[in-house]
């Protein structure tokens, strides 16, 4: 019985498997996308976007008034629930913002990426995390 890999390691792999999953995710192929483990039985013969999950989605922004209020309008618009809000500033005048969003189908979570995506204020494409709910 060990203590485990830890700290940097842990770290480390971590990035590892984000970073390949984004790089999968930019290659707009759901069948790069990839999919928790219980998930993968229930996709028949549908698409990776008609899954419903919970998700987050990280935004780095311009850190000025009104933000928050902008991203959360978009959300609803697409028919997406907010139902938490994280950010830690990364510099003075930008923040990442995780945007917790409840369960709903994956398609409106990125159509409202798309949508955020275009303001003047995003810096950068948003990132997309699903989360697994099982156990």
């Amino acid at each position: 019985e060990g203590h485990g890999a830890g700290g940097r390691a842990t770290g480390t792999a971590v990035a590892a498997d984000i970073i390949e999953a984004c790089k999968h995710a930019a290659k707009d192929e759901p069948k790069n996308r990839s999919l928790p483990y219980n998930q993968i039985r229930k996709i028949k013969s549908g698409d990776f976007f008609d899954l419903e999950m919970k998700s987050v989605m990280r935004v780095v922004t311009d850190n000025k008034a009104g933000v928050l209020a902008k991203l959360a309008q978009v959300l609803a618009d697409k028919g997406v629930s907010l139902f938490g809000v994280s950010h830690k500033p990364n510099f003075e005048e930008i923040v990442a913002i995780s945007l917790l969003l409840d369960r709903c189908p994956l398609k409106l979570v990125e159509e409202a990426s798309k949508e955020i995506s275009k303001l003047d204020f995003v810096k950068s494409e948003p990132l997309i995390l699903p989360i697994d709910e099982s156990e």
